[in-house]
């Protein structure tokens, strides 16, 4: 087993870790409860230049034989603020009304 940065092409495999890790949160960030629909809009977030939660660089992989087995998604406890407001208006703009 390897454990390196997350880069661009496991930003499939992350949603999937994600997906099956907080199956119930995922329609509220993405509006859907299928969590293979949800991949795509995960991803988004996944990708996105605006820091967040699952952003690439908060996410560490452990592979096995080439491939992505796992998924560490961690940052600095005073940055969840701010990496949260992306997925706050992501519910938001789906008729929560969530607060940090």
């Amino acid at each position: 087993m390897q454990i390196r940065p997350a880069n661009a092409s496991d930003s499939r495999a992350i949603a999937g870790f994600i997906a099956m890790a907080e199956s119930e949160m995922v329609h509220h960030f993405t509006g859907t409860s299928d969590p293979e629909a949800s991949i795509p809009a995960l991803e988004k977030f996944i990708l996105s230049p605006v820091e967040n939660r699952y952003s690439l660089d908060n996410n560490t992989i452990a592979e096995l034989d080439g491939e992505a087995a796992g998924t560490l998604i961690s940052f600095p406890a005073d940055k969840q603020p701010s990496l949260d407001g992306v997925l706050l208006a992501s519910h938001n703009a789906r008729g929560y009304d969530l607060k940090e």
